[in-house]
């Protein structure tokens, strides 16, 4: 073997190692399949030019059997490519072509004809699978086929072109230097585009398994939404049987109350005391009725059936409203309410809704606020307007709400319950309504607890936006 060849050969070599390392880290981080393929084409090419540098200066025979074992990276080579092009590579048919094609070969070598004849079947052996996959690339489906799947077809097609070249010049004067240097180039050329078609093939199969995940999500999360909807339809349909049947019970029991009153006598110095609980009990049953209909009508509003019907509400009577529903609770505990209309000659107002108003809103801010108020303290309503609002604060005085409850008050799912300070309960659901209907209202609510122990003060400040028709 002369300098030139062997300066050749020993950069092939050194070079298909280098591919082959890469390829196998590409492996080791990916763990995709077709980074293992070109690891086995190098190391396989590297193997292919060693026999084949080895057997340069031998007999006929020797040159035809060794570069026969470019079947191998032939083989790695074209699986890889048929993957990429995304068609299944014909084992069973390439396995019954080169056992026919190595045994009619090893025949010919018995025989005393020209080298092209011998070495034929091997050439086409080695060319034949580099001209399927040019073909898959370049022909094949070419409305999908990208440019770098083109220029690899073209490169392959070239090696197929290189590997008929051997049985036509291998014998020829100089053609095993210049056959030395277009092998090289070519393989040089797979190695340029080899990584950057695999790298391609991935990015494609990435994105298309993301998809298919995304897909698959989607349709999960359709099935469930539907399960959840269906489940809706059916909470909501057996509420509204169940405020329905337990409204008209409400009806009947006041009825039947007020018509029981009236066979008692008018109340007189000495005389029974039934019929003032009876009165109670009525007041009680009205408010609960209000309550199932204020529940009817925040239904009613969330699925856009209807309108809140918002009304101007003044600080009279929210006082009223306060003192005749917590009247007991107050004077339990020794509590005052204290209003104040802040900084305006006109008596304060805002716009709401009436009944989720007094129902929903301020009851649960008055009876948290008595709740938590030592005894014989003073709790603050302050009604005030600005510029694009109209706002109501309640304070009480007390041991301020912990800071790791406080961004949890509004929520459904979070305990936040705590004893009043004689021991009052609570279902933890009131402030989770009453943000409801704020957000109803269009409308926010904050609350600000500062202070220690029995000195803090908290502080719930409702802002509701001003209506056009109502002036200040």
């Amino acid at each position: 073997m002369n300098i030139l060849l062997k300066t050749t050969f020993l950069i092939i070599i050194g070079f298909s190692i280098l591919n082959l390392a890469l390829s196998l880290w590409f492996y080791y981080t990916t763990k995709l399949k077709l980074h293992a393929l070109q690891a086995g084409f190098w190391l396989s090419l590297v193997f292919n030019f060693f026999i084949q540098g080895s057997a340069s200066d031998a007999g006929v025979g020797q040159v035809i059997l060794s570069y026969g074992f470019s079947i191998v990276p032939v083989t790695f080579l074209s699986i890889i490519s048929f993957k990429i092009a995304e068609v299944k590579f014909p084992k069973k048919v390439y396995g019954i072509l080169y056992s026919f094609l190595i045994l009619l070969n090893l025949i010919l070598l018995n025989f005393s004809i020209p080298f092209f004849w011998k070495s034929l079947p091997i050439s086409l052996a080695i060319s034949i699978p580099l001209f399927h996959s040019s073909y898959n690339l370049l022909i094949k489906n070419i409305g999908s086929r990208t440019a770098f799947q083109r220029l690899m077809g073209i490169i392959l097609f070239l090696n197929g072109v290189n590997g008929i070249n051997f049985a036509i010049f291998r014998m020829e004067p100089g053609a095993q230097l210049w056959g030395w240097i277009v092998a090289y180039a070519l393989y040089q050329l797979i190695a340029v585009f080899l990584p950057a078609l695999s790298l391609e093939f991935h990015n494609r199969t990435e994105r298309e398994r993301l998809s298919k995940m995304v897909e698959d999500k989607t349709r999960n999360l359709s099935h469930a939404n539907a399960k959840l909807d269906s489940v809706h339809r059916q909470n909501s349909i057996l509420l509204k049987v169940l405020l329905h049947d337990i409204s008209n019970s409400i009806q009947v029991m006041s009825f039947q109350i007020s018509k029981l009153g009236n066979k008692f006598p008018t109340k007189q110095q000495g005389q029974s005391n039934t019929p003032e609980v009876l009165s109670k009990l009525e007041d009680r049953l009205k408010m609960l009725f209000n309550l199932i209909q204020q529940v009817k009508e925040y239904e009613s509003v969330k699925t856009g059936k209807s309108e809140l019907k918002k009304e101007k509400v003044t600080l009279s009577e929210v006082r009223e409203e306060i003192n005749a529903r917590f009247k007991e609770q107050m004077s339990a505990k020794n509590l005052e309410f204290v209003f104040i209309a802040d900084g305006e000659d006109q008596e304060p107002y805002i716009c709401a809704d009436r009944s989720s108003f007094f129902n929903s809103i301020l009851s649960n801010l008055v009876s948290n606020a008595i709740k938590f108020s030592p005894v014989g303290e003073k709790i603050i309503v302050k009604m005030f307007s600005d510029d694009q609002c109209n706002c109501i604060k309640i304070s009480n005085s007390g041991e301020p709400i912990p800071n790791v409850l406080i961004p949890k008050l509004f929520s459904f799912d979070e305990k936040t319950t705590r004893p009043g300070t004689k021991g009052e309960g609570g279902s933890g659901f009131g402030l989770p309504i009453l943000r409801e209907y704020m957000c109803l209202h269009n409308g926010e609510v904050t609350v600000e607890s500062v202070g220690k122990s029995a000195n803090g003060t908290t502080t719930f400040s409702l802002t509701f936006p001003k209506i056009e028709g109502y002036a200040v």
